[in-house]
């Protein structure tokens, strides 16, 4: 969990079990976008929702038991012990993927639940963590507020660099320039992007390619035209920019008529 991010460090110096599951509860979302969780306490019982965003039934079932897997390893950082579930509910698992459950929890888990939830005692969330440091904890809690709050914004500024880039395609501005149009610092623009599973640069190019296919089907333009309006003064230099994004050259693409993207890092 250590190369989560803010969140990851956070639950590792956790003041106790409770405040690490706490801080996975509250900004899981910075972590990932498509799995949820919820963690909950009863009187004698606690336990944590999983709930994933995912294509395929078998894959979403294959994910939740890998989450479970690593809760379950740091639920035993403070216990000392390998399985810590008391049960488990599931939507849907097939059966050798229930298997899983099984073999590595020694629980045959409950099917056709409404909700995925693993249940584990209480008072297992009072335990400390022998890595516990609560001045960087409340610190790391600060950054996750912070990182969150800049999340629920990272459409508006992604979509701010893109209009501008296209807005002066031939001479896009900097990485520095467009954080200060948005009135943000590099980092925060880095991190919108990485949201977004992108780059500046990987923006520029997308921005670049998107323009130079509208223009391909312009046949009264030339390669060296289309280039020098997307700020290549060199024809050669369009064109191997352009192999680097679609896998073929400009020519090519207008001559199929069918225009892929393969953007590099």
């Amino acid at each position: 969990m250590s190369s989560f991010g803010s969140v990851g460090v956070g639950v590792q110096i956790a003041p106790t079990l409770r405040e690490g599951l706490a801080l996975i509860h509250r900004f899981h979302q910075l972590v990932s976008t498509i799995v949820g969780f919820e963690l909950f306490e009863e009187a004698d019982e606690a336990s944590f929702v999983i709930d994933v965003k995912f294509p395929s039934d078998r894959g979403g079932s294959i994910l939740i038991a890998m989450v479970a897997a690593c809760l379950n390893q740091y639920i035993s950082r403070f216990t000392g012990k390998v399985g810590n579930f008391t049960g488990i509910e599931l939507m849907h698992s097939p059966s050798d993927i229930e298997k899983i459950y099984s073999t590595h929890f020694s629980i045959t888990p409950i099917e056709h639940s409404l909700r995925n939830v693993f249940y584990f005692e209480r008072g297992l969330l009072n335990l400390p963590s022998v890595m516990a440091d609560e001045l960087s904890y409340a610190a790391i809690v600060k950054q996750c507020e912070r990182e969150q709050s800049l999340a629920g914004k990272e459409k508006d500024l992604v979509a701010l660099a893109e209009n501008a880039i296209n807005a002066m395609i031939a001479e896009p501005p900097s990485l520095a320039q467009m954080a200060s149009k948005a009135g943000v610092s590099e980092r925060q623009l880095r991190y919108a992007l990485s949201i977004r599973s992108t780059s500046y640069r990987q923006l520029v190019q997308q921005c670049r390619f998107a323009h130079a296919r509208a223009l391909l089907k312009n046949p009264d333009l030339t390669i060296a035209e289309i280039g020098y309006r997307l700020g290549y003064t060199d024809p050669a230099n369009f064109s191997t920019a352009f192999k680097n994004w679609s896998g073929e050259s400009p020519q090519q693409a207008r001559t199929a008529g069918i225009v892929r993207l393969n953007v590099p890092d």
